[in-house]
């Protein structure tokens, strides 16, 4: 086995099988992977809480030292932007109600998404709203 490849393989802790060579698959972020049980369950809890409206506040004041909950309150907090302006949309007359219904239905969508990535400890982007929660 030459240098690079003894570089790129690690021991893992099962019976010196070796992982995959760095760089071999492609991810996304990693998963969450907290120390304490009740730290997890908390901040699972807090993430959930970050695509419920205005309750992105709750993780973004609460749990200033988890990383976890900070960027599913961001990503919260851009859907919240989005919802906040629908709301302005829809006070204009039909048209304003047929944009702000459809834009309604995309943001339960989008909650939708993003409680699930919380629940599976993911940190994966909204899509569409994404790249907005890199700005908070």
């Amino acid at each position: 086995m030459d240098e690079h490849n003894q570089r790129d393989q690690q021991p893992s802790s099962e019976g010196g099988r070796f992982n995959e060579p760095a760089g071999g698959s492609e991810q996304t972020e990693p998963s969450v992977s907290r120390g304490n049980t009740s730290d997890e369950h908390s901040d699972t809890l807090l993430g959930v809480l970050a695509y419920l409206s205005i309750l992105f506040l709750v993780p973004l004041l609460l749990a200033k030292d988890s990383s976890f909950a900070q960027y599913h309150a961001k990503q919260g907090a851009a859907l919240f932007v989005v919802q906040f302006v629908t709301m302005m949309i829809m006070v204009v007359p039909v048209i304003g109600w047929i944009i702000g219904f459809l834009v309604w239905i995309l943001w339960i969508i989008l909650a939708f998404i993003g409680i699930m990535n919380a629940l599976q400890g993911k940190r994966k982007p909204l899509p569409f709203t994404g790249e907005l929660a890199k700005h908070f």
